[in-house]
């Protein structure tokens, strides 16, 4: 039986794109996993060992002790997922010559290696398979491959992990707005905007999805419903029903492109700042920058003009038709699977 090992992390300071993004391939997959993490209570929140494929979590202070521990216990495993997290203090962290070492030693086993990243610059990644869903990634296929001619390489904003529950979402149509600063909420947003929504929700209903890793941060107001523990179908339903989003410039920006929602962005921190603005250059977001340095009140007035200018609004919406994500999802499963069974 196939066996996978993937390393990712997840938590406040780092949010929890890395770990629902696997999470989202081994559900789609459908394999018995190994899940190598520094963070596992977080992990622990996003999967649910006793649904679905068996997933065992295992704790590991050094990633780079990894090598030796598949060596040495689990010998079983076929194939490596590696998901490092951005350090917003470590732009290096990441990169993939800071991987490189790592992953020869995982090949040196028989083991491929498939690496995801969001990285705005290429850097040389000596991986089996690379997917950057940077809306710039595109342009970085040539210097990819003078690094590593290959590497199977899947590069554009289209190739994002979305969570089966979307595929077939019943829409909650609603004339509301949908709001949602990602799971980890680095930057304190969720209080930082709490003014913000309750002025949003004296004109419009707002539904507030509070991520996992969030705290205990109360917003209460008339018209707001806060949504803590949400189950991925009911997140997939809110956000496709929504008249308008409000997101971090995260994974729930590109999640609301697939559903062709129209929205506002705010960046989480300088990583994120790079993919909101490159979503408004192709007119897929009103992206206001940094979201600490966004005052509630340009947030709110924001949201009004969009709610009600339809011609704004319908534009997001055909520039997200032009983005095939479903297909892109389709093509990184089609691609591991192919390392699995050869």
């Amino acid at each position: 039986m196939n066996k996978i090992a993937i390393f990712a992390d997840g938590g406040p300071d780092i949010g929890m794109g890395h770990l629902t993004r696997m999470q989202s391939l081994i559900t789609r997959l459908d394999v018995a996993s190994v899940f190598f993490t520094r963070t596992p209570d977080m992990v622990e929140r996003v999967f649910d060992p006793t649904v679905g494929t068996k997933i065992e979590i295992v704790a590991l202070e050094n990633p780079f002790d990894l090598p030796s521990r598949l060596e040495k216990e689990y010998p079983a495993v076929s194939l490596l997922l590696l998901d490092p997290p951005i350090d917003p203090d470590n732009a290096s962290a990441t990169t993939g010559p800071t991987w490189c070492k790592f992953v020869n030693a995982i090949k040196a086993l028989g083991k491929p290696v498939i690496r995801f990243t969001d990285e705005p610059r290429a850097t040389r990644h000596n991986t089996d398979m690379l997917v950057n869903d940077h809306p710039n990634a595109a342009d970085f296929v040539d210097e990819y491959k003078a690094g590593n001619s290959d590497i199977k390489l899947l590069t554009g904003l289209q190739f994002f992990l979305i969570d089966p529950e979307h595929d077939n979402a019943e829409s909650a149509h609603h004339e509301g707005i949908f709001i949602c600063f990602g799971g980890g909420d680095q930057s304190g947003l969720v209080e930082h905007f709490a003014p913000a929504v309750r002025e949003i929700a004296k004109n419009s209903p707002v539904d507030l999805v509070v991520g996992a890793a969030c705290g205990d941060i109360e917003v209460t107001g008339e018209n707001v419903t806060v949504h803590r523990d949400i189950s991925p179908a009911q997140f997939a339903s809110l956000l496709k029903g929504t008249h308008l989003a409000i997101t971090a410039a995260g994974n729930t920006m590109i999640e609301r492109v697939f559903h062709q929602r129209p929205g506002i962005s705010v960046a989480q921190f300088d990583h994120q700042n790079y993919f909101g603005t490159a979503f408004a250059e192709r007119h897929l977001t009103v992206h206001l920058g940094i979201g600490i340095d966004i005052s509630p009140n340009d947030l709110v007035t924001s949201a009004e003009q969009l709610y009600h200018d339809d011609d704004a609004r319908d534009a997001q919406i055909s520039a997200a038709r032009t983005h095939d994500i479903r297909s892109g999802c389709s093509e990184i499963v089609s691609g591991v699977r192919s390392f699995l069974d050869s």
